[in-house]
């Protein structure tokens, strides 16, 4: 069996470009590929959005009837801010080939020759699905609105084990692959920026997904692709959403074969990357740290170069792009302050304690004496010791 595992869409009327050409190429794929399903892990939309051609309400639908005239699609509601509570019923009963089935709780499904089933049928079963969209706690609290926060957080992670346990008890019976799709926040997730996700909204352990037995764990939520335990996969978002998202965009092509071996492949969606540089312009020199790293090649890139309000009139647009001549699109930012914040924020990020003095004596018009320059060097080099 294979399925095309899709998350985090976010179609927004105001990133209607990026959003289509993802589509575009995510539609190609899927009809050159033909695969048995098609899951999206929720966070479709990127707000809440209404039916008119001011939205991107149109563009998403016809996106959804393009997968659908292809394979099965299943897909989960993200998070509330995102694909808020009922705003996904324009998708419910479109006239294409093959049904699309939206969940907005948790429970299980069969997919036959005849599409989707709650139970069983008399057709050999080509999959078990079981979705769980994105944890709430007005779902899982309602009637224990006084419990402390605790108190709340062990009530919600018991409700999410009795789920997946369910799950399981489910797909211990099952003769074919077993597939969850879920919107949630699973421990030690890496975030695009490389920080690890630790202790936010309700979590979910990848101990408590294994509880539901499935075959490939298909996520969402996450914009970063990575593989958070085995064969539990974010496929992440398939446009570049935030700045210092740098990474590429991708969706997974998932195979199982009997008995229960899985394979992922990665396909690279194309699009450009948004990227954030942070510099300083001091006499006549814009000083970007990371402007090596590349980053901001064929990037939409934003520019927030600090500037003292005495030099603020030197600092001309021209000379900012001349220094990222090869990014996509350029916005400029000015954060102007005094001078002395200038001197400061400089000998903040020098690496070198000599770095550091030489500076802070430029600062005062004075040069360092090469005894004092090599008597910091010899402090560093005591303190490593």
């Amino acid at each position: 069996m294979v399925i095309m595992h899709i998350a985090d869409e976010h179609w927004d009327q105001d990133r209607m470009e990026k959003c289509e050409r993802s589509a575009s190429f995510i539609e190609a794929k899927a009809s050159a590929v033909h695969p048995d399903l098609i899951v999206l892990a929720g966070d479709l939309q990127n707000r809440r959005q209404y039916l008119s051609g001011a939205t991107a309400v149109n563009q998403m639908k016809d996106h959804i009837i393009a997968l659908a005239n292809i394979a099965p699609v299943a897909m989960v509601y993200g998070n509330a801010e995102h694909d808020p509570p009922g705003s996904l019923e324009v998708l419910q009963d479109l006239k294409t080939m093959n049904e699309t089935y939206i969940a907005d709780r948790p429970g299980s499904l069969w997919l036959s020759a005849n599409g989707f089933d709650a139970a069983q049928g008399p057709l050999p079963a080509k999959a078990l699905i079981h979705f769980l969209p994105y944890p709430t706690k007005q779902w899982y609290l309602a009637g224990k609105e006084n419990l402390s926060i605790d108190e709340s957080n062990e009530a919600i992670q018991q409700g999410l084990r009795g789920i997946l346990t369910g799950f399981g008890a489910l797909s211990s019976g099952a003769q074919c692959p077993v597939i969850l799709v879920a919107h949630c926040n699973v421990s030690g997730s890496i975030l695009s920026t490389g920080q690890t996700l630790l202790g936010q909204d309700i979590m979910i352990s990848k101990h408590d997904l294994a509880l539901a037995g499935a075959d490939y764990v298909a996520l969402g939520h996450i914009h970063k692709r990575q593989e958070v335990g085995p064969n539990m996969w974010y496929a992440g978002s398939t446009y570049h959403n935030n700045f210092g998202e740098t990474e590429k965009k991708s969706l997974n092509l998932v195979t199982v074969n009997p008995p229960h071996v899985v394979t992922v492949e990665e396909v690279s969606i194309p699009s450009r990357p948004l990227s954030l540089h942070e510099c300083t312009y001091e006499k006549g020199l814009i000083l970007d740290e990371n402007a090596n790293d590349g980053d901001w090649i064929d990037a939409d890139l934003r520019v927030r170069v600090t500037v003292a309000k005495e030099e603020l009139e030197l600092l001309t647009d021209e000379m900012i792009r001349e220094k990222y001549l090869k990014a996509y699109t350029i916005q400029i930012e000015r954060l102007v302050v005094p001078m002395e914040r200038i001197r400061s924020t400089s000998i903040v990020r020098a690496q070198r304690l000599a770095e550091k003095v030489e500076l802070w004596m430029k600062s005062i018009d004075k040069t360092p004496e090469p005894e004092i320059l090599e008597l910091a060097n010899d402090v560093e080099r005591s303190c490593a010791a």
